[in-house]
């Protein structure tokens, strides 16, 4: 949470950067790594999720709040002169939905994991946990306003989807993202378009559509159903059904899709929409971990 980096060699930290000759690039054996301890003086210590410098005497964080911290390097914009100072905090991305710490287990705010330079150092790209990525005005040398906002929408989703890297062409505009999802996303001309989306937890469930077999559908430990085309390999459709699923079915006409939940539900979607709702029940103690329709589909064995 305390991570900084920086040029002064008095101070300790939990980053490094490098000292070598000011006229020639280091030799690999002559680098040597020194590290100082950022300060973050009035603005209170935070847990650092992502970093990127601005300029060589700059450095920008990110934080849980989605907010970020720009970093005095050298010591020359602080007030007290001291190198490694937090200098400002910016208002920037909303808080998004929180997720469950991997240390404790409590709800925590996903904040802003990426950072990135493009357009040749012009603009930084962050992404945060609100499904929006925002760009940066850095041509005065400093963080300036934000220029653009790009909203990740994603109707089959309740939640916004919380970025976790990114990166962009040096001297291009064209960004890639990677998602909390397991999704990754480009955007072209600032245009969001999957590159390639999947499950974010384990698989229980796939069956193939009767008369269709290019198409299957797929049930996860998640609240997500997925219809695939094979041919194409790409997702067709995906919907939030609530639950983790255990198990999927399609009925013998291929119009329904049966999904067994992980508390004992059922739920039967029409396939041509996965929206609209045939049937709901809940008869069952334990997770359903298996579905097959009768061959006429006139019965549905749980």
């Amino acid at each position: 949470g305390n991570a900084y980096a920086g040029p002064n060699n008095n101070y300790k930290s939990t980053t490094r950067n490098t000292t070598g000759t000011a006229s020639t690039a280091p030799s690999p054996s002559s680098v040597r790594y020194r590290s100082m301890m950022g300060k973050f003086g009035k603005f209170g210590v935070e847990n650092i999720l992502s970093a990127c410098f601005i300029s060589s005497s700059l450095l920008a964080t990110g934080i849980q709040s989605g907010n970020l911290l720009v970093w005095d390097v050298e010591g020359t914009r602080s007030g007290s002169g001291m190198p490694g100072t937090c200098i400002r905090s910016v208002t920037a991305h909303g808080p998004g939905s929180p997720a469950r710490s991997i240390h404790d287990g409590t709800m925590v705010l996903q904040g802003v994991r990426s950072l990135c330079l493009r357009a040749g150092g012009a603009e930084l790209i962050s992404g945060g946990s609100d499904g929006m990525v925002m760009c940066w005005d850095l041509t005065q040398g400093d963080l300036g306003a934000c220029i653009k906002t790009i909203h990740l929408y994603e109707p089959s989703e309740a939640e916004p989807a919380s970025f976790r890297s990114l990166d962009a062409l040096p001297l291009g505009l064209d960004i890639v993202g990677g998602t909390h999802r397991s999704d990754i996303w480009e955007l072209s001309k600032d245009v969001p378009e999957p590159i390639t989306q999947g499950h974010s937890a384990d698989v229980y469930g796939i069956a193939f559509h009767p008369l269709k077999p290019h198409k299957v559908a797929t049930a996860c430990d998640s609240p997500c159903i997925y219809l695939w085309n094979l041919k194409r390999r790409q997702l067709m459709a995906k919907v939030n059904v609530g639950l983790a699923s255990r198990s999927v079915a399609f009925s013998a006409s291929g119009a329904h899709l049966a999904i067994g939940f992980h508390n004992g539900a059922i739920k039967v979607l029409r396939t041509d929409s996965l929206t609209s709702k045939v049937a709901e029940m809940h008869y069952a103690a334990e997770e359903i971990s298996d579905l097959k329709y009768s061959p006429d589909g006139r019965r549905l064995a749980a």
